[in-house]
């Protein structure tokens, strides 16, 4: 299994030197990268067999839940 971690890019707007505010298209970029490390942990799960599933606590009904939280409902 790999693992990804991505870098948090904050630009900052002419109008607020002093404040850092994410700008449209780095949030865009954020939820882009949050999908896709998402998207590869759960195909990643998905591929152990029921065995080692077990052995870190979820069974295959959990993997969506366990990976996507909250953000399966929608």
């Amino acid at each position: 299994m790999s693992v990804t971690t991505f870098e948090k890019d904050r630009s900052v707007r002419a109008g607020n030197a002093g404040q850092a505010v994410p700008s449209f298209s780095s949030r865009i970029l954020a939820r882009v990268k949050r999908y896709i490390e998402l998207s590869r942990a759960e195909r990643e799960l998905d591929q152990l067999d029921d065995r080692l599933l077990a052995d870190i606590g979820l069974n295959r009904g959990d993997i969506r839940r366990m990976v996507w939280g909250a953000e399966a409902q929608r």
